[in-house]
C-alpha cells in the first residue's frame, strides 16, 4: 500500500471531510444473463480509456483512497482493463476489482499480472441451481482455481458471496 494510501486513511479517520471509499462501473456490459440483474435495461454510452483516466483523475483529486471496480458489467470485458486498474494504482490509490469468474483464463493471467491490490471473485451458489439466481458453475470454480494458484504474494482473492 501506498504513502498516500496510508496519508489517505489516516486524514479519514481523524478528519473525516472527504470522501475515502468509490465505486467504478467500468461497463454495463457483460457475458451473464443474471435474471436478477437489471444491467442490460439500461443503455449507457461507455467512456473510452481517455475518459476513464479523468474520471479517475477526478476520484484521486477528490481524496478517494479506495477504488472498486464493481457493479455494471463485466470489467474484464473491456480491452483496455488492466491499462485503467494500472493507472488508478500508479495514483497511489488502493484497487479491487470484482469479476463474475466466467472469463477467459488469458484474462485473469492479465489481471494478475497488473498492480491490481484485490482480486474479488462473485459468487451466488456454488452448486449451480440451489439458489434462485445462482450462475456458479465449473468454469466459475476453475477461475478461482486458477487465480488461487497463481496468486503474487502482493495480492489478495476475495470471494464474495
Amino acid at each position: 500500500m501506498t504513502r498516500k494510501f496510508w496519508i489517505r486513511t489516516l486524514r479519514n479517520v481523524v478528519l473525516r471531510n472527504r470522501p475515502y471509499f468509490a465505486h467504478l462501473a467500468f461497463t454495463h456490459v457483460c457475458n451473464l444473463h443474471c435474471s436478477f440483474c437489471h444491467i442490460p435495461e439500461y443503455r449507457v454510452q461507455e467512456l473510452d480509456t481517455h475518459g476513464m483516466k479523468l474520471v479517475i483523475d477526478k476520484l484521486d483529486k477528490m481524496g478517494i483512497a479506495y477504488l472498486s471496480i464493481s457493479g455494471g458489467g463485466e470489467p474484464l470485458i473491456r480491452k483496455d482493463f488492466a491499462e485503467l486498474l494500472n493507472y488508478a494504482a500508479g495514483r497511489g490509490m488502493y484497487v479491487k476489482i470484482t469479476s463474475n469468474g466466467t472469463m477467459p483464463e488469458s484474462k485473469y493471467a492479465e489481471l494478475l499480472a497488473c498492480r491490481v491490490s484485490e482480486i474479488a471473485i462473485s459468487l451466488d451458489g456454488v452448486r449451480g441451481n440451489q439458489l434462485p439466481y445462482a450462475h456458479v458453475g465449473p468454469k466459475i470454480l476453475q477461475s478461482i482455481a486458477y487465480l488461487n494458484n497463481n496468486l503474487p504474494p502482493d495480492k489478495k482473492l476475495i470471494l464474495n458471496i
